[in-house]
């Protein structure tokens, strides 16, 4: 079952045809990807799942991983008692389902969250070197709050937060009625996007950004075949050139 991943949402609502090279492509990772998923493990507290996503790190990442933990700990503390990598499902009317539902529309972790007075709050982790999408645009959190809500306190508030200890930066956002429900809604159109047969892809600026662009045959030389161009001999199969 290909269902769509909050971390693709985004991505999907500009281009669902990255989720499908997602699917059949072979898993690969990458610097940026093994070191966020070294610092989850790491913050979360989980030694097995750190020892394992240590082994794609060099030595240097790994003092640079120890660090930010350090950093992340003393500036952005996640509460006592907080739930982390909390696990759930969600089908398309956006209650919880078991994760193996074979109708969900999708599932994941929560890097965090948990509840103060009169409000519940949902984080995402991030280490990249740039700023990431606002909670109030964010796509991602709308599964994450949309969960995490039907297990809060009844008439809990929902509050966004996206932490990036590498530049130093949280934004926290408390959303006002109906904001989480149009977000959910976003989220469900680029579900359904994702689920389209045959899946379109929809090249443009937001290329430069996707995670599948090195994979992209839209984006790749064999998108220019019977076109007249120096770079023909390189595009046959036995050519060799990816």
């Amino acid at each position: 079952v290909m269902s769509l991943r909050p971390s693709e949402a985004q991505q999907a609502e500009s281009c669902a045809y990255a989720v499908v090279l997602r699917e059949k492509s072979t898993p690969t990772t990458s610097g940026a990807a093994s070191f966020g998923k070294a610092f989850a493990a790491c913050v979360s507290g989980d030694a097995e799942a750190t020892r394992k996503a240590l082994v794609h790190l060099s030595a240097a990442q790994a003092d640079e991983l120890l660090h930010l933990v350090e950093t992340y700990q003393e500036t952005m503390p996640v509460p006592a008692g907080a739930m982390d990598e909390w696990a759930f499902a969600l089908n398309r009317s956006g209650g919880l389902c078991p994760w193996d539902d074979p109708d969900r529309a999708t599932r994941g972790y929560i890097d965090h969250w948990w509840q103060e007075e009169g409000f519940y709050v949902v984080r995402d982790d991030k280490t990249g070197d740039r700023p990431v999408t606002h909670p109030a645009d964010n796509l991602q959190l709308a599964p994450y709050l949309l969960a995490a809500g039907q297990v809060a306190s009844f008439g809990a508030k929902p509050v966004g937060e996206v932490a990036n200890p590498k530049i130093g930066r949280l934004v926290r956002y408390m959303y006002q009625p109906g904001e989480v429900e149009a977000l959910w809604e976003r989220f469900l159109r680029a579900e359904a996007k994702s689920q389209a047969v045959p899946v379109l892809a929809e090249p443009g600026g937001h290329c430069a950004e996707c995670y599948q662009r090195m994979q992209c045959d839209v984006r790749l030389l064999p998108a220019m075949k019977n076109i007249e161009t120096a770079m023909e001999p390189f595009m046959a199969e036995a050519a060799g050139l990816s």
